[in-house]
């Protein structure tokens, strides 16, 4: 199992989509290693745009 416990992008960088691309390098790097299991953890304060997602 890969878990990915924090992820941050600099406030000026926002909205780029460079988190998202960080997760699917993540996502990608797991599977290649046999990983079959993938866990993502979220601030859950003040992080009203991800908890929309989910």
């Amino acid at each position: 199992m890969a878990i990915l416990l924090s992820i941050g992008v600099l406030p000026s960088y926002k909205g780029q989509g460079i988190g998202k691309e960080l997760i699917k390098k993540f996502e990608e790097d797991a599977m290649n290693n046999g990983c079959i299991q993938i866990a993502l953890t979220t601030d859950f304060e003040k992080n009203n745009k991800v908890l929309r997602i989910l």
